[in-house]
């Protein structure tokens, strides 16, 4: 099934698409957004998985603070290692370096056991991008993006951000159920694929049946 073709991932300055244009109060659970982001998953059967996530991430307060002219360039230069260290504590952030407007050029890479683990999270619990679940009551491994309210995403894009991105997810488990744009099957592995072409497109949702 193919819904969409897969177009290539935008230059970041496409992604913010305008500068300077209004205040933005912080409106989402936490402090950075998204931009853009190629990320790949691959969930076994028995629960294992793989997380590798390459793109950019914008501090929101940050971005907000410099559209504004609110900092000196000492004081933003301040801003932008209190940003970067706070980043770092993830101890599976393996790369990540500054790169204009806020935002940080990143790589993200994470393996575990979801069925002792339960629930991993990009980027943290309290701001959740993308989780992985295992619900043992109903035997099933759950994935899903955090949707943003519509209200909340127009005051982002006025205010210049906007998210775009693509999900793989690989498996050779049962799919129960999914809202993927792509499905590839393969001998024995499916790839199930989303493309996120701005904030508003559904949440990616996967659900997956654990024997």
């Amino acid at each position: 099934m193919t819904r969409r073709r897969n177009p290539p991932l935008r230059s970041f300055l496409k992604i913010i698409r305008q500068w300077f244009v209004l205040p933005l109060v912080f409106i989402l659970s936490g402090c950075y957004l998204p931009l853009q982001f190629d990320t790949t998953i691959e969930i076994t059967r028995s629960g294992f998985f793989k997380m590798e996530i390459d793109g950019y991430l914008v501090s929101v307060p940050l971005y907000n603070g410099i559209a504004q002219g609110k900092f000196s360039p000492e004081k933003e230069a301040i801003e932008i290692a209190k940003a970067e260290k706070d980043l770092r504590r993830d101890v599976w952030m393996r790369e990540l370096a500054y790169h204009q407007k806020g935002a940080f050029k990143f790589r993200y890479e994470r393996t575990g056991d979801l069925l002792k683990s339960r629930m991993v999270t990009f980027l943290r619990r309290n701001e959740r991008m993308i989780s992985i679940k295992y619900l043992s009551d109903r035997g099933q491994i759950l994935l899903q993006g955090t949707s943003i309210a519509k209200s909340k995403g127009k005051k982002l894009v006025d205010a210049g951000l906007n998210i775009y991105g693509r999900i793989r997810v690989i498996t050779d488990a049962q799919v129960a159920s999914h809202n993927a744009d792509q499905v590839s099957e393969g001998k024995k592995k499916t790839t199930y694929t989303w493309i996120i072409e701005d904030i508003f497109d559904a949440s990616p949702r996967l659900t997956i049946a654990v024997p």
